[in-house]
């Protein structure tokens, strides 16, 4: 684009000409769209049998032109106590990090090229849930 100026007065009379044209570059920078989570559904309990480092599989639906995710996982809604911070150039993250006994909330942001990003997806919440806790037996005081 070009554009140029020039000074009038509250009668609109000329003050100055007009000043020499000047160029603009105008790049349209369209935010990414927010990914849309696909597993684990909303409020879902996952349940372990032993007390291991449990896998769990995040999955949601890839953005156009991004080209890397953010993943973060909290132990509250808003985001304060995280337990992991990381990002995948997939549209899947399997973690492999033991996480807390507890109800955990999970998000993820899109990254393009040029530092784009686009908002945090809305949150879900799930239930983390492990057996055998304890000594290791089973009814009538048996060893398992």
């Amino acid at each position: 684009y070009y554009w140029r100026v020039k000074a009038i007065d509250e009668n609109k009379k000329n003050l100055t000409r007009f000043s020499e044209p000047g160029v603009m570059d105008y790049v349209l920078r369209v935010p990414l769209a927010t990914p849309e989570l696909v597993e684990p559904f909303d409020q879902m309990t996952l349940y372990f049998q032993r007390d291991l480092s449990p896998y769990i599989w995040l999955e949601w639906k890839s953005v156009r032109q991004a080209t890397t995710y953010n993943i973060e996982v909290a132990q509250d809604p808003d985001f304060n106590q995280k337990v992991l911070t990381t990002s995948t150039k997939s549209r899947r993250y399997l973690i492999k990090e033991k996480l807390p006994q507890s109800v955990l909330y999970w998000r993820i942001q899109a990254k393009g090229d040029d530092d784009r990003v686009s908002n945090w997806s809305p949150a879900r919440s799930m239930s983390i849930l492990s057996g055998r806790t304890g000594g290791g037996r089973g009814p009538a005081g048996k060893n398992r």
